[in-house]
């Protein structure tokens, strides 16, 4: 009598592989089980080692088996049932990624239809990287900062004569969009912030060239902290009014932030 012939590595691993690395009996993966390769038809009645003749099964399965011949119906109907799981998981894999696309349209469409006061009739249009930096812009502000930032910075477009539009210009209402549409923002988020700008604007026009950014962006927090305390924007002015630098503005302010 001939010895038994061994299953190769590359056959055991394409029949795991066809199965999807599970017993085909009892479902266990291979993660669970420790899995080897079974002949459908014994060895020990005739059955080769052809691919068609190997199924993945877990140790227990395969004990419990032994030289019996396991219905050929039984081993189909498992195969069936991991095929049309597979086809669904495609299916449904397929309808995701339909729907991701279809949302980046719509989502391309509002980034377009918001910058239009931007885009129509000034020959300029959106770059992908363009578009998809307004589309990050309305998912961190919200669409109606967008519009509104869009419409109010067409004042930075400037046209030649025969009413074109200058790259120069657009480019700078394109990136006034950003500012504008944080800035609205913060106002909806924080109701002083706007009157405690205004009240900054008309320091910064009383003194011109004094002090820096940074010291002015300290001050814009210390009249809206002010504001906040509960002083009203007009007894705020009035109490500013007396200032004769924007360094007795910080006194004034510090005055309010001790007493509040």
């Amino acid at each position: 009598m001939k010895g038994r012939k061994g299953i190769s590595k590359k056959v055991r691993f394409e029949v795991f592989k066809r199965d999807s690395f599970r017993c085909v009996y009892c479902g266990s993966a291979a993660s669970e089980v420790f899995l080897v390769v079974d002949h459908v038809e014994p060895v020990a009645k005739g059955g080769p080692n052809d691919i068609m003749n190997l199924v993945s099964s877990c140790e227990s399965c395969n004990a419990g088996k032994g030289d019996r011949i396991l219905s050929d119906a039984s081993v189909i109907a498992k195969r069936r049932k991991q095929s049309e799981m597979l086809a669904e998981r495609r299916e449904q894999a397929l309808a995701v990624l339909e729907w991701q696309r279809g949302l980046a349209g719509i989502r391309e469409e509002i980034a377009r239809k918001t910058l239009a006061p931007l885009m129509q009739g000034t020959g300029w249009e959106l770059s992908e990287s363009g578009l998809r930096k307004v589309m990050v812009l309305i998912k961190e502000v919200g669409v109606e900062h967008v519009v509104e930032a869009a419409s109010s910075s067409t004042e930075f477009l400037v046209r030649d004569e025969s009413g074109n539009v200058s790259q120069e210009s657009w480019e700078k209402a394109y990136g006034e969009v950003f500012r504008r549409a944080r800035w609205f923002d913060s106002c909806a988020k924080e109701p002083n912030l706007r009157d405690a700008a205004k009240l900054r604007a008309g320091l910064r026009y009383r003194f011109p060239g004094r002090g820096n950014p940074a010291d002015w962006s300290r001050r814009l927090s210390g009249l809206l902290a002010a504001l906040n305390a509960g002083i009203s924007v007009e007894k705020l002015r009035g109490m500013l009014s007396e200032c004769r630098s924007p360094w007795q503005v910080d006194d004034v302010l510090a005055e309010i932030r001790k007493e509040s």
